[in-house]
């Protein structure tokens, strides 16, 4: 049945790496990056994190191929905070703009203004620009953090006629006044 195949799919996946271990073949950054590709479209969140914190026990450098998936499943299914942590864990590796992305995503969900800076200047130093959904997602972490000036701050450093802007934008901005109890701000 179909309900059944990313079941079985991410399964064996999973199994494939363990076999290639037992028969002595290494794995490298493709094994991996597929078989986490593979658990992330079962929203397999466990076996994301685990693949992802495998990859240095294993000599492998996680890149973006391989962070974006993890960042984008947990974050589907809830566990934010964990994907974030391990970024973490792995001393805060660079990302690309798809990872990014789904960093910043999590720290939306997850309430974490703290990273957003971290993430918005790491992009920028990398020579990247947000696009109007990391903005969104950046506004979104730092006003369901409490932090309505930095949200409005982050809406007004791009002046409101630049191409990352979008009415999600300044939804997650007028957000960000209501959940600080500034509707008078808001309303503006």
């Amino acid at each position: 049945s179909s309900a059944r195949r990313p079941s079985a799919t991410w399964r064996t996946a999973v199994a494939l790496l363990g076999r290639m271990r037992s028969s002595g073949l290494a794995r490298d950054a493709h094994c991996v990056g597929a078989a986490l590709e593979v658990c992330a479209a079962a929203d397999r969140w466990e076996e994301t994190l685990s693949l992802v914190g495998s990859m240095p026990r294993l000599g492998l450098t996680p890149s973006s191929r391989h962070l974006a998936p993890m960042l984008r499943c947990c974050t589907r299914a809830g566990h934010c905070a964990e994907a974030l942590a391990m970024l973490d864990r792995l001393g805060r590796p660079p990302l690309d703009a798809v990872a990014t992305a789904a960093a910043l995503e999590a720290c939306a969900r997850a309430a974490d203004a703290g990273r957003v800076g971290q993430l918005v200047s790491q992009l920028e130093a990398d020579g990247g620009s947000l696009d109007a959904r990391m903005r969104c997602s950046a506004i979104a972490a730092l006003g369901r953090a409490g932090e309505p000036c930095e949200a409005l701050q982050m809406l007004a450093v791009s002046d409101g006629a630049s191409p990352s802007v979008d009415t999600a934008c300044f939804n997650a901005a007028l957000g960000a006044l209501l959940r600080a109890g500034m509707r008078e701000a808001a309303e503006r």
